[in-house]
């Protein structure tokens, strides 16, 4: 059987985790931070409530191009509690900016992405895991380091409906940003764990 989750953030309002785990979620991610200035305004109440109903969870931070990787590791490292034991590792969310804004260079970016890697890495003792869709892994992380070979890490691949057909084997799949679920008011984002993998070997 699946092994399914959600992601979430203050966009969703107060969450009733106990709702949520007796309606089958298995396990979340809960946004933490954002670029090196903004904290999720529910994620402490989030990240506690969410343990207290016995739901496993991760935190995920949303990257800025607007700010170096290593500045914007350090702003979770500050905000998500260190003691990170029996918890999924952390997610970073690697999305192109909306409002057609010019991109960076290909090179710029992934230098950014792999300081923040290492920098949360070094800090959490574990891999991360990288959070993306088709239009920024064609555009930055296709062929690169990060995502092939000895250096290739875990991936969470958004593909709305149908399973990915881009990157690498996927380890979750963001198959569903219409869901609905027991203790959330609104549409949420729901994810699926690759059948081979079990959520004691994503926690590690």
């Amino acid at each position: 059987m699946d092994t399914t989750g959600i992601d979430v953030s203050h966009h969703l309002g107060e969450i009733d985790w106990d709702a949520v785990k007796a309606d089958g979620v298995e396990f979340a991610y809960i946004k933490a931070t954002e670029g090196t200035d903004f904290r999720d305004p529910r994620f402490a109440e989030n990240w506690q409530a969410s343990r207290l109903a016995g739901v496993p969870r991760g935190p995920y931070h949303v990257f800025s191009f607007g700010s170096t990787g290593a500045a914007q590791a350090e702003h979770l490292i500050d905000v998500v509690p260190t003691a990170l034991t029996a918890t999924l590792p952390p997610a970073l969310d690697l999305e192109l900016p909306k409002g057609g804004r010019k991109l960076p260079e290909v090179g710029g970016v992934l230098r950014e992405v792999e300081d923040w890697l290492k920098t949360v890495e070094a800090s959490f003792g574990r891999a991360a895991i990288i959070y993306t869709d088709a239009a920024f892994f064609e555009r930055y992380l296709e062929g690169s380091a990060i995502a092939k070979g000895a250096d290739a890490r875990k991936f969470w691949l958004r593909s709305i409906g149908e399973k990915p057909g881009y990157g690498p084997d996927w380890t979750i799949w963001q198959f569903d940003d219409e869901g609905r679920v027991a203790g959330i008011e609104h549409p949420v984002d729901r994810n699926r764990l690759r059948n081979t993998i079990t959520l004691a070997d994503l926690a590690g």
